[in-house]
C-alpha cells in the first residue's frame, strides 16, 4: 500500500524522518509531506510515528489511489509512482474505504 504521510513537527526530528525511511520505498519531494510505500495499514503507520512526536507535533496519513496528479516534482516521480502498489479506487467502498464485497456494485459519486 502506498500512503501519504503529512505532518507539522515543532522541531526538527531525525528519529521521526528516519522511522518513515525505515517503511519501505519513500519520496519526500514536498516539505511536510511523504509518499511510502508499506505493508503497514494507515493507523498503524500513525501509530508507528506517533512515538516520535511531541506533544505540538501534527500528522495525517492516508492511503492513496491510483488516481493522482503531481506537478514540478521532477522527471522521474511519474515512473516512480506507477511502480508503487496503489489501490484501484474502483474496487474501494467510498463508505468503509476497503475493497468491497465480491459481486457488490460499487455506488458512483
Amino acid at each position: 500500500m502506498v500512503h501519504l504521510v503529512c505532518f507539522h513537527l515543532s522541531a526538527e526530528n531525525q528519529a521521526f524522518e528516519e522511522a518513515i525511511k525505515a517503511m519501505g520505498p519513500w519520496s519526500n519531494r514536498v516539505p511536510g509531506s511523504w509518499i511510502v510505500e508499506t505493508i503497514l495499514t494507515p493507523r498503524q503507520v500513525r501509530d508507528r510515528l506517533g512515538k516520535h512526536l511531541g506533544a505540538e507535533d501534527r500528522l495525517f496519513v492516508a492511503r492513496i489511489s491510483r488516481v493522482w496528479a503531481s506537478r514540478n516534482l521532477g522527471p522521474g516521480f511519474p515512473d516512480w509512482m506507477e511502480r508503487r502498489k496503489t489501490i484501484d479506487p474502483a474496487s474501494t467502498s467510498p463508505e468503509a474505504g476497503s475493497p468491497a464485497p465480491a459481486g457488490r456494485k460499487v455506488p458512483q459519486a
